[in-house]
């Protein structure tokens, strides 16, 4: 008998089919077993509910109570999972931590592990996503929209995020995994393409707000975007690095406003102009003299 691999399936109780309750299959990662889940169900056998590796229902549907409880409780066992996994990678290191060791610590079997998550990459990149996607969605959603006051909108998206990040637990434990705790080797290359991409993405959409900036003239129409948005990224990466490595020594949360201020005057008063860019590449590729004397008054006389 084969069961596909995490089926639950609820049979209903009916005349027509012979049953006086619900049998109830559930897939074990270490073995397949089928389970009655009322002992008053004894005129049931195997072959009246899997036939050639398939499952069958004695009885029409499912009760959709059932199957919402049912994934609420693989949604709870995934966050557990999530939650376990964290712990474990901030104490041990992400390349140190095995899936038996998350499936321990989340008191589930390492099939369970499976089920939700393809491998380690996988489930790490889950973690990640779970703090990181609603700060990269709000970004997006800002970038692509037109704003009033560009400048004032680059502002409250930064100070939010480094408010969230000295508010919640969570995402301090996450990025301090990712900053400090997570070794990108070979079996991590996906991890390391998705945070590659996801940094591009945010770089892209800081630009676009840049760019807006440049339109309604809050900074100059020179100015190279492009640089001052990787500018932006760098001083918040660096924040959030040095930060999350020794969170007592300042308070984040008070002081966000005073930083993010700061980095937007240098670049109001100061932006880094497509023209000095220009200036310092021509400077770069102009051939040196080679051996060429200084004239000096009066050497030839």
């Amino acid at each position: 008998m084969v069961i596909a691999p995490g089926a639950t399936r609820y049979l209903e109780n009916r005349t027509a089919a012979g049953l006086t309750s619900a049998t109830h299959l559930t897939y074990i990662p270490e073995c397949l077993q089928v389970r009655r889940a009322k002992r008053n169900v004894s005129n049931v056998s195997t072959s009246n509910v899997c036939r050639g590796g398939n499952v069958y229902k004695a009885a029409l549907g499912r009760p959709r109570r059932m199957v919402r409880r049912t994934k609420i409780e693989a949604a709870a066992t995934r966050d557990a999972l999530l939650d376990a996994a964290l712990g474990v990678f901030r104490d041990r290191g992400v390349a140190h931590t095995s899936l038996e060791e998350v499936a321990a610590a989340a008191g589930v079997t390492r099939g369970a592990v499976y089920w939700h998550f393809k491998d380690k990459a996988d489930l790490f990149t889950a973690l990640c996503e779970r703090v990181q996607l609603p700060m990269e969605a709000m970004l997006a959603v800002a970038g692509e929209t037109r704003q009033a006051d560009p400048l004032d909108t680059v502002r409250t998206l930064a100070i939010n995020c480094l408010t969230r990040l000295a508010s919640d637990s969570r995402t301090q434990a996450v990025f301090d995994v990712i900053f400090h705790k997570c070794e990108f080797a070979a079996g991590m290359a996906a991890v390391a393409e998705r945070q590659h991409t996801a940094c591009e993405g945010c770089i892209e959409n800081v630009e676009r707000l840049l760019k807006q900036a440049v339109a309604l003239g809050q900074l100059p129409r020179d100015t190279d975007t492009r640089l001052a948005a990787r500018c932006m990224n760098a001083f918040m990466v660096g924040v959030m690095h040095e930060w999350v490595k020794r969170p007592d020594a300042y308070d984040l949360k008070r002081a966000a406003p005073r930083m993010v201020d700061m980095f937007l005057a240098g670049l109001r008063e100061e932006p880094p102009r497509r023209a000095a860019a220009a200036a310092r590449t021509t400077a770069l590729r102009r051939p040196r003299g080679r051996g060429r004397m200084a004239s000096v008054p009066g050497a030839n006389d």
